[in-house]
């Protein structure tokens, strides 16, 4: 009977310590996805299918890329350094482009869609998308950039003009004094990164019959679980 009440207590303080690891997980998570950067590359021929993620890009030089932040203000982008028509960066700035019936639409990293209900100059943004489906996006490569036209009428370019630095869509009979626009593609996860892969499965059993950070378990020997409880690992 002795040994079962203490069977208990041990599992009671088990669960318990468990219960104090739940809350901290997503926040570790989180954590993670912020330091992991990506290698993004730029398009230069258009695939069949435009879906995806990627980093709205005004090349300002060969090497120093402005990539839009996805909010409608002067200055709405950060710079990021071009190297071999790539560039390593997370996913703070992202955008993604979206199937929808007669095209594309854009989201930002926030989960806003961005669009122009008329043609003229503007970014408007919705968190509905059949709102922004309204108006679809015609998505093409030319000798400039990306060219992503709206069925509205305006085009996503970039206004260099000093004070006026700012991606938007830009109204049809005016939009080529602003300049063209390309996307970076996601391609793959840098290795400079916080990688969110590891290569040793600490699950898997080593010669010896433990796990690699994980002590062997056994009578006399539980299995510590260590969240920063105050008086160490429950035993």
């Amino acid at each position: 009977m002795k040994t079962v009440k203490h069977q208990l207590r041990r599992l009671v303080a088990l669960a318990l310590a468990l219960a104090m690891c739940l809350p901290a997980l997503p926040a570790m998570a989180t954590e993670e996805d912020e330091t992991t950067t990506y290698t993004w590359t730029k398009v230069t021929s258009a695939p069949s299918n435009w879906s995806g993620e990627y980093l709205l890009v005004y090349e300002a030089d060969s090497t120093t890329a402005y990539v839009f932040n996805g909010v409608d203000a002067a200055n709405d982008y950060v710079e990021a350094t071009i190297s071999n028509s790539t560039i390593t960066a997370d996913k703070t700035n992202v955008v993604a482009l979206e199937t929808v019936d007669g095209g594309y639409v854009l989201k930002n990293a926030s989960g806003s869609y961005l669009y122009q209900s008329a043609d003229k100059n503007g970014l408007g943004s919705t968190t509905n998308q059949s709102t922004a489906a309204n108006y679809p996006l015609t998505v093409s490569v030319t000798d400039g950039g990306v060219d992503l036209v709206l069925s509205s009428g305006p085009h996503m370019r970039f206004n260099a003009t000093t004070n006026q630095m700012r991606f938007r869509y830009y109204q049809s009979s005016t939009y080529s004094s602003q300049k063209a626009v390309t996307l970076y593609a996601l391609t793959g996860e840098s290795s400079g990164g916080g990688s969110t892969t590891d290569p040793t499965d600490p699950t898997e059993p080593t010669a010896g019959g433990a796990s690699p950070g994980r002590p062997a378990s056994g009578p006399g020997k539980p299995l510590p679980v260590m969240c920063g409880h105050a008086g160490g690992p429950v035993t």
